[in-house]
């Protein structure tokens, strides 16, 4: 299992990118599968530090990555307030373009491009995993 310890800034998401993509080649994932998991782990690293954290303290947030048979597991764990994005309420679709807020799309984006993804709260933190093939699925949004 690789990991990597990043801080709650935003400026820790090109080295968090650099990191999944380094370590997603070495374990093998296809470039689309490759780009598909880098775009999901951004969106979802952004999350936990845009809105995990109501403290405004240096906080700590673990990611790990490893492979498990012809998939490749992707962990983020913080002390962020509990949120759970598997179960978290997708925002309607806007009336038009016209009227669609900046942001808000970023779990639907997740649950959209990763294959399966699993939350769970132990100890005080999050544990948010996504899984994704090594090898791009037959159907893509």
């Amino acid at each position: 299992m690789e990991c990597l310890e990043i801080g709650n800034q935003l400026d820790e998401l090109e080295r968090t990118g650099h990191w999944v993509r380094e370590v997603g080649g070495r374990l093998g994932l296809a470039p689309i599968a490759l780009a598909d998991l880098d775009l999901c782990t951004q969106e979802a690293v952004t999350n936990v530090i845009v809105h995990g954290f109501k403290d405004h303290r240096d906080h700590r947030i673990t990611l790990r990555m490893a492979r498990v048979d012809s998939q490749v597991a992707f962990q983020i764990e913080d002390d962020g307030i509990p949120f759970d994005p598997v179960v978290a309420t997708i925002p309607a679709p806007p009336e038009g373009l016209a009227r669609a807020p900046v942001g808000g799309r970023g779990i639907q984006l997740i649950r959209n491009y990763m294959p399966h993804c699993q939350y769970h709260r132990r100890g005080g933190k999050n544990l948010f995993t996504l899984l994704t093939q090594t090898q791009p699925l037959a159907s893509r949004p």
